[in-house]
């Protein structure tokens, strides 16, 4: 079986939490697993390269079957010695991070399309000063105090040096989908693997 979960889209958390319940139910089957950007993981899914995807963002496309399997709520994050994020600051409204330095993830990541929508129906404005293509990138840019940025919370890694706080008056998600191939839906693995998750879901 091969699952592939986007890397923009998706962090490894949710996908890896499905893989390691469907092995511990069917351990004799074998489970590769294939990384890429969204366009490159419905483009194997597609192709038959693959059973299954772990996608943030599913557009309508009628040879597809998708469901969602977890809404995350996105947070913001900063060192913690920036003012907005004090110790006893329990959360911060969306404006308060107008003109504010902004360390970005690049186009095309769900956790910058949700914080920019988000912040664009406020009219808020950060002042972008890196834009990264990884979590962890942005993580450590923040953690040296060039600006805040956004995280969904089941992938925040707690940090000495960091703090998180959530939006309080803005909601923003990071959505995780799995989706299979329509024609695909009743195939025994695939049938599992769905049987797998929504135990998961329901627990």
């Amino acid at each position: 079986m091969e699952v592939s979960p986007s890397d923009d889209a998706v962090g490894p958390f949710h996908a890896t939490e499905m893989l390691v319940a469907f092995h511990a139910r069917y351990p004799k089957i074998d489970i590769a697993v294939s990384v890429g950007n969204s366009n490159a993981v419905l483009r194997n899914l597609l192709e038959f390269q693959s059973e299954v995807a772990v996608l943030a963002f599913v557009e309508n496309d009628e040879r597809l079957w998708f469901s969602q399997y977890s809404q995350d709520a996105i947070v913001a994050f900063g060192r913690r010695d920036h003012p907005l994020f004090d110790p006893h600051r329990t959360g911060i409204r969306i404006a308060e991070l107008h003109e504010q330095p902004m360390v970005a993830r690049e186009h095309g990541s769900n956790t910058r399309r949700a914080s920019d929508a988000a912040m664009a129906q406020a009219n808020v404005q950060p002042r972008i000063v890196m834009e990264i293509g990884s979590r962890e990138a942005v993580r450590e840019a923040v953690a040296s105090g060039v600006g805040f940025g956004f995280v969904s919370s089941a992938e925040y890694i707690a940090d000495e040096r960091i703090r998180s706080l959530p939006i309080v008056d803005a909601e923003i998600f990071n959505y995780a989908h799995i989706v299979c191939r329509r024609d695909r839906l009743q195939s025994r693995l695939i049938s599992a693997f769905l049987d797998v998750t929504r135990t998961l879901r329901s627990a």
